[in-house]
């Protein structure tokens, strides 16, 4: 619509954005033009691809958008630990667009928010969409081409891409419902599948979402002993007789990840039972390889 209608938009959402239901995800598919850059100078581009220079990256923010609409949104990731997942727009830019980078003018808003470009069938950057660019800390991809929504008609774009993470973060909230939304982001961050450069990137920021690996332990397991003795799982060593009565009796154990995420698994599964060596086993291939020395203590050679 015109710009009008999107300054009414801002004030109804701000409006409604933490008193009428409050949410802990918001899924964001709009944006405005992209920016070059939320430093001191903050450039924005307009609808006409006219470049327009802020003093201050807030103040930018404040003029494309509302200073009502920004405060809402901050409130709303404060107060109600929210997170808000944005599209990073489909102007086939190096940059996102600007709301997506409220976290840069904005600091309180770090781990609250999560830029989203869209991804084509091969796993690269779809021809349409907005690069990570300045928002790479915080980005991430997910599939944005070719969504079936009707019969004989796909859609592209980031607007595609943005709710299945936001879908993701639903599961990782209901499986983990004591995790905070730094937390959330954080986790979905550490476990995407790298693209692009090695590590965090302008392009795919820290790659493709994978939620089989967020729902899955992350880091060193631990263990608690005691209320002020917390331990990282370890190998451990225990005689032949030992070991397989333990696989027999089937025990489960309880452990932590490095995100404080609570585990079971069934301790008879991380058993190894090593076999003693070449040479004990030589022994007893056949009854011509066995011999006795010393009052019928048997002699074997390992290694």
């Amino acid at each position: 619509g015109t710009s009008e209608n999107e300054f009414a938009a801002y004030d109804y959402i701000a409006n409604n954005i933490r008193t009428n239901a409050p949410a802990h995800i918001y899924n964001a598919s709009w944006q405005i033009p992209s920016t070059t850059n939320m430093n001191a100078a903050t450039v924005i581009y307009d609808n006409n691809g006219s470049p327009k220079t802020y003093a201050t990256a807030q103040q930018a923010l404040y003029n494309i958008s509302s200073e009502n609409f920004i405060t809402s949104i901050r409130n709303a990731a404060i107060d109600n630990d929210a997170i808000f997942v944005w599209a990073a727009g489909n102007e086939m830019q190096n940059e996102s667009g600007a709301l997506a980078a409220m976290p840069l003018a904005f600091p309180d808003l770090s781990g609250h928010f999560i830029n989203v470009v869209a991804l084509n069938n091969n796993n690269n950057i779809a021809w349409f969409s907005n690069q990570c660019g300045i928002t790479q800390n915080y980005c991430i991809a997910a599939p944005g081409s070719d969504w079936n929504v009707a019969p004989g008609r796909k859609v592209d774009g980031t607007s595609f891409a943005t709710p299945v993470v936001s879908g993701a973060i639903a599961v990782i909230k209901e499986a983990f419902p004591y995790m905070n939304a730094t937390q959330i982001t954080q986790l979905l961050f550490v476990t995407a599948t790298d693209l692009g450069e090695t590590g965090i990137d302008s392009v795919y920021g820290w790659g493709l979402l994978n939620l089989e690996r967020a729902t899955k332990p992350v880091g060193t397991p631990r263990i608690v002993l005691s209320n002020e003795n917390i331990r990282p799982l370890s190998v451990s060593t225990m005689t032949g007789s030992a070991a397989p009565a333990i696989q027999k009796a089937n025990i489960k154990m309880a452990f932590f990840d490095d995100f404080g995420r609570a585990f079971s698994t069934n301790l008879s599964d991380h058993i190894k039972v090593l076999p003693y060596g070449r040479g004990f086993d030589k022994l007893r291939e056949t009854e011509n390889n066995s011999f006795d020395l010393f009052n019928g203590f048997e002699i074997g050679f390992s290694q």
